[in-house]
């Protein structure tokens, strides 16, 4: 599994987060997080290319891979 990069607005740890069948990622130092995602894979994805790509949360995990 891909490894979580930084905060990219605090430098923070993130962390995977879950709730039921829902998992998003965020800083718990400054509460950046990213829209939920359908798996823990998909959410850090969105999450890394957030913040090497800038692009809206929705869109990251809407767009998956395939970039």
């Amino acid at each position: 599994m891909e490894e979580l990069r930084k905060c990219p607005f605090c430098g923070g740890k993130a962390r995977a987060v879950r709730s039921s069948e829902e998992y998003w990622v965020r800083c718990f130092d400054c509460g950046a997080e990213i829209a939920i995602c359908d798996s823990k894979p998909e959410a850090i994805t969105a999450w890394n290319r957030r913040v090497t790509q800038n692009i809206g949360k929705r869109e990251c995990c809407e767009q998956g891979e395939e970039q």
